[in-house]
Formats: C-alpha cells, sequence, structure tokens
C-alpha cells in the first residue's frame, strides 16, 4: 500500500490544493478507490501469444473493455535464434483518442493482431521480445511492458 505523508494528508483534510492533487481527502480515497478497481496488466491487456501463420509472425492481443493499447509504442525483436530479424509490423487501422495534454493518439481496443515478416535469407524467429503500454479510460496509463514468447512453429 502507498503510503501518503502526514504533511499532505493534513492539508487536504484542512481544505488546502496543491496543483495536480486533489483538493480534499474524499477526492484523494476517490482516487486511490478508482487506482483499486483497475485491472492488473496481463488482465487489461492479455497478451495471447505468437504463431507463425502463412509466412509472417502473428501477435495477438485480447484487450480488456475500458482499455486500450498504444500503436506507437509496440515494439517487436527476434531474441531467437541467433540472426532471426523482424521486419516492421503490418497493424490494423487504430482508433484515436483525444489524452487531455498530449492530444489525438493512435490506439487498439478489444483485440489486436500484429503480423511481422522475415527476410527469407533469415532464420525462422523462435523466440521474440514484445514491448508495449497501454492505458484505462479512466485516465490511468500502465508502465511500459516488455515480455518474451515462444513463437509457435507451424505444423510440417
Amino acid at each position: 500500500m502507498r503510503r501518503v505523508p502526514v504533511c499532505l494528508l493534513a492539508a487536504l483534510a484542512a481544505g488546502a490544493a496543491w496543483p495536480g492533487l486533489p483538493a480534499s481527502a474524499d477526492a484523494a480515497s476517490g482516487l486511490w478507490a478508482r487506482r483499486a478497481e483497475l485491472l492488473t496488466v496481463d488482465a487489461a491487456f492479455r497478451l495471447d501469444g505468437a504463431r507463425i501463420e502463412h509466412g509472417a509472425v502473428v501477435v495477438s492481443w485480447s484487450i480488456a473493455g475500458g482499455y486500450y493499447l498504444y500503436r506507437d509504442r509496440l515494439h517487436f525483436r527476434a531474441t531467437l535464434p541467433a540472426g532471426a530479424v523482424l521486419q516492421a509490423p503490418m497493424l490494423p487501422e487504430p482508433a484515436r483518442v483525444e489524452e487531455p495534454g498530449h492530444g489525438a493518439a493512435a490506439v487498439y481496443r478489444n483485440a489486436l493482431q500484429a503480423r511481422l515478416g522475415w527476410p527469407a535469407a533469415a532464420p525462422a524467429p523462435r523466440r521474440i521480445a514484445v514491448s508495449y503500454q497501454g492505458c484505462a479510460d479512466a485516465g490511468f496509463c500502465y508502465p511500459p511492458q516488455t515480455r518474451l514468447i515462444e513463437v509457435i512453429q507451424a505444423s510440417p
């Protein structure tokens, strides 16, 4: 549990305002209560895995309602075998959200499939590093995440 300095609680209880903080203890407790209702990062953005499909690595997510992934925060890198490389991802058309103080952002909601090819002379990737970041519509953004996942190879 995060601890709030006693002097800050006393100031909030007295009705003092601090830039960027709630103006009352009730507002502060509401902020913490909303955060407690948020899903874990893995529940909000379930990385379903990666598989070889029609000559490309397909990485899939299930995204919970009320949450979104940033298009510009998606990064992919082959880690196994040595010499494996991935080409730029092919992504669907993103939705747009307006974020106060940040402007428009390209995002994905509900589900996402990224398709990544690789050069013909390079070996097929067997493991990839996937990095991503997303937010809740409630205004909370999760820190960037990186997961190492095994690529399911196509059946012969």
